[in-house]
């Protein structure tokens, strides 16, 4: 049965939001998986987790992860590899409480293009800063982990160290997760075909002082600079094939701290209460998602600074 059957025009699963949370997620539970009667290793690899523990209040799945690639670069015959290997744990009690965490170990030989990038900024796209390995390689971990709590069956709440993702596609104008991972408290709403969504977050800058030149003598220890971000998004499903959304994104200063008057939940309101403030920055738009055919999603991106800039996807 095809996923979007799963829900009609009086659903509140939308697309475009993504969460590590059970709770946000549950719809895939109900996704039918081809049972195998292959053996254990063939089960564990492709069909199953790898620990189970069920009882009537909780459940709890824990995998290894692996990502081995090996590839070279042309035209300057460089070998390239990425060596992964990760634990991750996902728990549920009283269909309430949820909880995850996982940890990444990595080496890495990159492309050129992003040793420039490394030799440039001292940090690797997407992660936090590494250090060297071997020969021109990168050795770095990642750690990761939420806890989210079903209030009500309308309404959730998660705390987490981790990425978030708004929108449709491979990157978002919305909210993207090619960054580290940052801390969050989201809160989530949703009500037939209405869906609300607010995350605060404390966004990491590991890159900030070679751009800046401000801290020429930084070090690998130094603390990371942050930036306060709050982003408010309203969705909406028309129908089982179309849904839109609207956002509002507030990004604060260097080492700011969380303003609670950034508080309307309504997307443009909190800028049109603080629009002349100098210290904040505020991105609007909205995003639509049409599933055109079985296999066919379209999907478009609109993105908005009053009178600065416009962008679209």
């Amino acid at each position: 049965m095809e996923l979007r059957n799963r829900f009609n025009s009086d659903s509140a699963f939308h697309t475009a939001l993504n969460s590590t949370a059970f709770c946000e997620n549950s719809i895939f539970d109900a996704i039918d998986v081809e049972k195998s009667n292959k053996n254990w290793i063939h089960r564990k690899l492709l069909y199953e987790h790898f620990g189970i523990a069920k009882g009537k209040n909780y459940i709890l799945y824990i995998d290894p992860l692996f990502d081995f690639n090996l590839a070279k670069s042309f035209p300057y015959n460089k070998n390239i590899y990425v060596n992964t290997r990760a634990v991750q744990v996902y728990a549920s009690f009283y269909n309430k409480l949820t909880i995850s965490s996982s940890i990444y170990e990595n080496q890495a030989k990159f492309p050129d293009f992003i040793d420039d990038y490394y030799n440039y900024f001292g940090v690797i796209p997407g992660h936090e800063r590494v250090k060297p390995f071997g020969s021109g390689a990168y050795d770095w971990a990642n750690a990761y982990a939420s806890i989210s709590f079903k209030a009500t069956k309308f309404l959730h709440f998660e705390l987490g160290n981790e990425k978030n993702f708004i929108g449709n596609g491979y990157r978002s104008m919305i909210l993207s997760d090619f960054s580290p991972q940052y801390f969050y408290f989201k809160t989530s709403a949703f009500w037939k075909r209405f869906f609300y969504t607010n995350i605060a977050s404390r966004t990491l800058n590991p890159n900030y002082n070679n751009i800046s030149g401000t801290r020429p003598n930084w070090s690998a220890n130094d603390l990371y600079p942050h930036k306060m971000m709050n982003i408010n998004y309203f969705g909406l499903n028309i129908n089982p094939k179309i849904e839109i959304g609207v956002f509002e994104a507030c990004m604060m200063g260097i080492n700011s701290r969380l303003n609670p008057k950034l508080s309307a939940w309504l997307p443009a309101v909190n800028e049109l209460i603080y629009s002349n403030s100098d210290s904040l920055n505020f991105l609007w738009g909205s995003n639509i998602n049409v599933n055109a055919f079985k296999n066919l999603n379209i999907y478009a991106q609109f993105a908005a600074q009053i009178n600065k800039s416009f962008a679209s996807q």
